[in-house]
């Protein structure tokens, strides 16, 4: 017991001076009195919330939104993105652009503007990618092929659907951020510390029938333009307990855009109104790791594209602790995850990385399993971490420039650093009554 607490990287404050709960019964707003980008965010008002990675923004002077054509692109855009803003005039376009800072954009343009326009914006870090949409194809693919961000021209919306969809799985599969802290427990980062202590009291907490009630009303005011959302809503208020909470999770719907992010920006409003979402998948996981063969280590893989800058944090930190800020979607397949490391060659600015991922089933407390059995896609076959599992952070090697290999290994229960934490965790959270009452508000 004489061991010295961790100290939080941040100035003498205490919990109770970060997080000031206002009780509001319409919309339980939690307000902080200091904010930092990296650890918590409350943006947005609820009725203008971004409830997914990315944006699309669609630039065309003959935009009209009483034409059935454009109405029928428009419902066959919002498919694939929930938050789409049209422009007639590039300067509104490229200044909306500007002042994306959480998420990344997909633009969609038309053909007289696209060589005066991406010029201007395509090495903006928040643009992902661009789809020139006209009626005269072969006037700009030459044009095109000079700009890495263009993912091809178009002549028909079913094709940038094809396209875009398959943009935003990979955004999202880039997104999932991580929290590192160094071996020195004694200074934890702020950003880890506050990641673990969340998921302790969301796992601690017990949600009433008004759980549901409150999260689908907050979605349907988030889709509410979003019929083929809305009804799959209306299904999971309907049918919530049809399925298993890994169904719903790995579903392509609201459930898995809307937690993801709100994870990944620590937006604390969206994830306390998912926190019963979070406790089932967290169990369900639970129950499933439990079949597993504790005899058998096993090694998984997951390939990211990373900022430098992001990389360079794990590479200054081996021999320390790493937690994905999400439910880790890992695979058995070494070539496959590579591939999606190799994805990330093709961007300026981004490393590609493979983490090697070796876990003890035997260590209760790194709940994971194969979700084959129970997914809403299970030709993906994947093997689902629980949110916010902790790895030390073990060998870090280069495979070739640009594309490293992360070895990672699961933390035991007898792992002093993470014992030191728990501990840690444990005696801040039993200081501040005032996250208990991050839960559903009573009469």
């Amino acid at each position: 017991m004489g061991q010295c607490m961790p100290k939080c990287l941040k100035p003498s404050i205490s919990l109770e001076s970060i997080i000031t709960v206002v009780e509001d019964r319409a919309t339980q707003t939690i307000v902080s009195s200091i904010i930092s980008p990296r650890t918590l965010s409350f943006t947005r008002p609820w009725q203008v919330r971004i409830v997914q990675n990315f944006e699309l923004l669609w630039l065309d002077s003959n935009i009209d939104e009483l034409d059935p054509d454009f109405k029928y692109s428009l419902a066959q855009l919002r498919r694939i993105v929930n938050s789409i803003h049209t422009f007639t005039n590039p300067d509104s376009c490229v200044n909306f652009l500007n002042e994306i800072k959480n998420e990344k954009a997909f633009l969609l343009i038309s053909g007289r503007f696209c060589q005066s326009v991406i010029p201007v914006i395509h090495d903006a870090a928040q643009l992902d990618s661009i789809y020139i949409f006209c009626e005269n194809k072969s006037k700009y693919e030459q044009w095109a092929l000079d700009w890495t961000k263009i993912k091809g021209v178009f002549t028909q919306i079913e094709t940038i659907c094809d396209a875009l969809k398959q943009d935003t799985q990979q955004c999202n599969y880039d997104s999932v951020s991580i929290s590192v802290t160094s071996k020195n427990v004694d200074r934890l980062e702020p950003s880890f510390m506050y990641t673990q202590l969340l998921k302790e009291i969301l796992l601690d907490m017990e949600y009433d029938d008004t759980a549901k009630t409150e999260l689908v009303e907050f979605c349907r005011e988030q889709f509410h333009d979003n019929p083929h959302e809305l009804q799959i809503i209306d299904e999971f208020q309907r049918d919530y307990h049809v399925h298993t909470p890994i169904w719903w999770y790995t579903c392509e719907c609201f459930t898995y855009q809307l937690l993801n992010r709100a994870l990944r920006i620590q937006d604390v409003e969206i994830i306390i109104k998912m926190g019963f979402f979070l406790r089932d998948v967290h169990r369900h996981l639970k129950e499933l790791h439990s079949e597993i063969d504790p005899s058998i280590f096993i090694t998984v893989y997951r390939g990211k594209s990373m900022p430098i800058a992001d990389f360079d944090e794990i590479k200054n930190r081996k021999d320390g602790l790493l937690a994905f800020n999400t439910f880790l979607s890992t695979s058995l397949n070494e070539e496959v995850s590579l591939q999606f490391a190799k994805k990330s060659l093709k961007k300026a600015g981004t490393i590609g990385v493979l983490f090697q991922i070796t876990v003890d089933p035997s260590v209760p407390s790194t709940p994971f399993a194969p979700i084959r059995a129970v997914s809403a896609i299970p030709s993906e076959d994947e093997i689902l971490f629980s949110m916010h599992t902790v790895f030390r952070i073990a060998e870090i090697k280069q495979i070739e420039e640009r594309l490293w290999r992360v070895e990672l290994t699961s933390t035991t229960d007898d792992d002093q650093d993470l014992k030191r934490l728990t501990e840690y965790m444990r005696e801040e959270k039993s200081k501040s009554t005032k996250w208990e009452q991050l839960g559903p508000c009573k009469e």
